[in-house]
Protein backbone atom coordinates (compact mmCIF):
# COMPACT_ATOMS: atom_id res chain seq x y z
CA UNK A 1 0.00 0.00 0.00
CA UNK A 2 1.30 3.43 -0.94
CA UNK A 3 1.30 6.02 1.81
CA UNK A 4 0.50 9.64 1.11
CA UNK A 5 2.56 12.46 2.62
CA UNK A 6 0.42 14.80 4.67
CA UNK A 7 1.12 18.45 5.19
CA UNK A 8 -0.91 20.69 7.44
CA UNK A 9 -0.43 24.32 8.26
CA UNK A 10 1.62 24.71 11.41
CA UNK A 11 3.34 21.31 11.05
CA UNK A 12 7.10 21.06 10.78
CA UNK A 13 8.37 20.85 7.17
CA UNK A 14 8.89 17.31 5.89
CA UNK A 15 12.40 16.37 4.75
CA UNK A 16 12.76 14.32 1.57
CA UNK A 17 15.40 12.21 3.32
CA UNK A 18 12.86 11.03 5.92
CA UNK A 19 10.25 9.85 3.40
CA UNK A 20 10.05 6.28 2.10
CA UNK A 21 10.44 5.79 -1.64
CA UNK A 22 6.77 4.84 -2.12
CA UNK A 23 5.37 7.93 -0.34
CA UNK A 24 3.07 9.82 -2.73
CA UNK A 25 3.47 13.59 -3.12
CA UNK A 26 1.57 16.17 -5.11
CA UNK A 27 3.75 18.17 -7.49
CA UNK A 28 3.33 21.19 -5.19
CA UNK A 29 4.62 19.19 -2.19
CA UNK A 30 7.46 17.78 -4.31
CA UNK A 31 8.42 21.29 -5.48
CA UNK A 32 8.55 22.51 -1.88
CA UNK A 33 10.72 19.57 -0.84
CA UNK A 34 13.03 20.14 -3.82
CA UNK A 35 13.42 23.83 -2.96
CA UNK A 36 11.56 25.22 -6.00
CA UNK A 37 9.35 28.30 -5.67
CA UNK A 38 6.58 26.71 -7.75
CA UNK A 39 5.70 23.37 -9.33
CA UNK A 40 6.17 24.67 -12.89
CA UNK A 41 9.69 23.23 -13.14
CA UNK A 42 8.40 19.80 -12.15
CA UNK A 43 5.47 20.05 -14.58
CA UNK A 44 7.99 20.78 -17.34
CA UNK A 45 10.04 17.76 -16.25
CA UNK A 46 6.89 15.63 -16.48
CA UNK A 47 6.19 16.88 -20.03
CA UNK A 48 9.79 16.12 -21.03
CA UNK A 49 9.61 12.65 -19.46
CA UNK A 50 12.26 13.27 -16.80
CA UNK A 51 9.93 12.86 -13.78
CA UNK A 52 7.62 9.89 -13.33
CA UNK A 53 4.08 10.67 -12.22
CA UNK A 54 0.74 9.01 -11.65
CA UNK A 55 -2.29 10.91 -12.94
CA UNK A 56 -5.26 10.83 -10.57
CA UNK A 57 -7.45 13.05 -12.78
CA UNK A 58 -6.98 15.53 -15.58
CA UNK A 59 -5.52 18.13 -13.20
CA UNK A 60 -4.10 16.11 -10.29
CA UNK A 61 -0.67 14.50 -10.63
CA UNK A 62 1.22 12.54 -7.99
CA UNK A 63 4.82 11.52 -7.87
CA UNK A 64 6.69 9.45 -5.31
CA UNK A 65 9.55 10.45 -3.05
CA UNK A 66 11.76 7.89 -4.84
CA UNK A 67 10.93 9.34 -8.27
CA UNK A 68 11.65 12.85 -6.97
CA UNK A 69 15.03 11.71 -5.58
CA UNK A 70 15.88 10.12 -8.96
CA UNK A 71 14.90 13.31 -10.80
CA UNK A 72 16.98 15.52 -8.49
CA UNK A 73 19.98 13.17 -8.73
CA UNK A 74 19.77 13.39 -12.53
CA UNK A 75 19.80 17.18 -12.47
CA UNK A 76 23.42 17.41 -11.37
CA UNK A 77 24.85 20.80 -12.32
CA UNK A 78 21.87 21.86 -14.45
CA UNK A 79 20.28 24.04 -11.77
CA UNK A 80 21.30 27.68 -11.84
CA UNK A 81 22.99 27.61 -15.25
CA UNK A 82 23.40 31.18 -16.50
CA UNK A 83 22.43 31.73 -20.12
CA UNK A 84 23.59 34.43 -22.47
CA UNK A 85 26.46 36.86 -22.16
CA UNK A 86 27.84 37.48 -18.64
CA UNK A 87 26.95 40.86 -17.13
CA UNK A 88 29.32 43.67 -17.85
CA UNK A 89 30.64 42.28 -21.13
CA UNK A 90 30.14 43.97 -24.48
CA UNK A 91 29.66 42.31 -27.83
CA UNK A 92 32.96 41.07 -29.13
CA UNK A 93 34.36 40.47 -25.60
CA UNK A 94 34.70 37.24 -23.70
CA UNK A 95 33.86 36.84 -20.01
CA UNK A 96 37.31 38.16 -19.01
CA UNK A 97 36.81 41.41 -20.96
CA UNK A 98 39.32 40.43 -23.65
CA UNK A 99 38.56 40.93 -27.32
CA UNK A 100 37.29 37.80 -29.06
CA UNK A 101 39.06 36.66 -32.17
Amino acid sequence: MVKEAESREGDQPISLDLLKDDTRLTLEQAATLAGYRSASTLRRAVREGRLQIERMSAHVMWTTAGALRDYLAGQGDRRGFARGRPRGTQRGQDAGGEAEE
